[in-house]
C-alpha cells in the first residue's frame, strides 16, 4: 500500500484532471458547432479528436474512481470534520478557501484541522507499517 498521504494527493490529482479534460472537451465541442458549415474536413478532424478526448476522458474517470476509493478508505478513520475537511480538499479538488467556506470555518483552522488529520493519519500508517514489517520477519 502506498502511503496514505500519496493515495490522498492522487485522488486530488485525478480529480483536477478530468476538470482539465472536460474543459478542454467542451472547447473543442464549441468549436466543432462554430465550424459546422465552414468546413467539413476541419469539422470531422474536430469531430475525430473529441471522440479521442472522450474515450481519454473516460479513463481518466476509472483511474479517479480508484483512487479516490482508496483516499475514502485512508479518511475513513478520523473523526467527522477532518474527514469533511480532507474530503472536500482531496476528493471534491476544492482549494482551502472554499472549504473553509463551506464547512463555515477560519480558513486558520482549516488547515490546523488538516495539519491534526494528516499527523494522524501518518501515525496510523506507521503503526500499520511497522506491524506489517514485524509480520514479515
Amino acid at each position: 500500500m502506498k502511503s496514505c498521504i500519496s493515495a490522498l494527493e492522487m485522488a486530488r490529482s485525478a480529480e483536477l484532471t478530468i476538470r482539465a479534460e472536460l474543459d478542454h472537451i467542451e472547447e473543442m465541442r464549441s468549436i466543432a458547432t462554430q465550424t459546422k458549415y465552414a468546413n467539413n474536413d476541419y469539422s470531422a478532424a474536430v469531430i475525430k479528436k473529441l471522440e479521442l478526448l472522450e474515450r481519454e476522458l473516460n479513463t481518466s474517470i476509472d483511474i479517479a474512481v480508484d483512487r479516490k476509493r482508496e483516499a475514502l478508505e485512508v479518511i475513513s478513520g478520523l473523526d467527522e470534520m477532518q474527514r469533511l475537511i480532507l474530503y472536500r480538499y482531496y476528493i471534491l479538488g476544492e482549494e482551502w478557501e472554499t472549504v473553509a467556506d463551506k464547512v463555515y470555518v477560519s480558513l486558520r483552522q482549516v488547515y490546523n484541522i488538516r495539519k491534526k488529520a494528516l499527523n494522524e493519519l501518518k501515525l496510523k500508517y506507521e503503526e500499520v507499517q511497522d506491524s506489517c514489517i514485524k509480520e514479515a520477519i
